[in-house]
């Protein structure tokens, strides 16, 4: 749930090559979750019977290049390397992340300045003009306890 509401806040931002990399990546960071949570389930039937724990190993060997396992791992052991190449592939998507992260925060600041820029209209007696009352009503509720500056200090304006 999580990935998939950075993944729309990120699209609005990513070139086409950045949102195909991160989409790949979270889909892969998803399928390792999948097979970490089948792991947790059938734990008892891989601790017990070598050779379903064998195949196992060798079906992670031919899908994670990376993963580094023994014929006589445990499974815990298994556990632990599978979610080690979980971390590394999802350190790899945070930068990305951290950048859809700072221009969703860049948007979120514009929207309050502009919202605070119509309030002083407001008092100056200009705003309203052209707002139907239900977007009056709506607007009025909007924003209302942010500390703009506060929020906003490290997006200029």
């Amino acid at each position: 749930m999580m990935l998939s509401l950075l993944l729309s806040a990120l699209a609005l931002q990513l070139t086409p090559e950045q949102k195909a990399t991160l989409d790949a990546g979270v889909k892969d960071v998803l399928a390792i979750d999948a097979e970490l949570e089948a792991i947790t389930e059938h734990h008892d039937t891989l601790r017990r019977s070598r050779a379903a724990r064998l195949d196992e190993i060798a079906s992670l060997r031919s899908r994670y290049p990376e993963i580094v396992l023994t014929d006589g791992a445990t499974v815990e052991q298994v556990y632990k390397a599978l979610y080690a190449v979980r971390v590394s592939r999802a350190a790899k998507l945070k930068p990305l992340a951290q950048e859809g992260e700072r221009f969703a925060h860049q948007q979120a600041c514009q929207a309050s300045r502009r919202v605070q820029e119509k309030r002083a209209e407001i008092e100056a007696g200009e705003g309203y003009k052209g707002m139907s009352l239900k977007d009056r009503l709506d607007w009025r509720e909007s924003f209302d306890g942010i500390d703009i500056e506060a929020e906003c200090e490290d997006v200029p304006k």
